[in-house]
C-alpha cells in the first residue's frame, strides 16, 4: 500500500468518525477527492470539479481522459450529491 493511499485511508476513518454537521467536514471531504483522484484520475472527479459542482466556484477541470465526469466521492456538508465509498 502506498503512502499516499494509507493518508486517504485515514482521512476516510476520520469522516467515519465525524458528525455530518461538523465544521470540519468541508476539509475533510476536499482532501479526500483531491487524494482519491491523485490516486485515479480516469474514475474520480477532480478536486476543481467538486468545487465547481458543489461551491459554484471555477469550471469544471480537467481529469486524465480530459473528460471530468467522474464521481465525487462524498458531498460536502450542506447537501450535494456524492457516492460514500467507505
Amino acid at each position: 500500500m502506498s503512502f499516499v493511499q494509507r493518508e486517504l485511508d485515514k482521512i476516510n476513518a476520520l469522516i467515519r468518525q465525524t458528525p455530518n454537521d461538523d465544521p470540519t467536514n468541508g476539509p475533510l471531504h476536499a482532501a479526500q477527492q483531491a487524494i482519491a483522484w491523485a490516486l485515479d484520475p480516469d474514475t474520480v472527479a477532480s478536486p476543481s470539479a467538486l468545487l465547481h459542482r458543489h461551491y459554484g466556484i471555477g469550471d469544471e477541470g480537467t481529469q486524465g481522459t480530459g473528460i471530468d465526469g467522474g464521481t465525487v466521492l462524498q458531498p460536502p456538508p450542506g447537501g450535494g450529491e456524492g457516492v460514500h465509498t467507505n
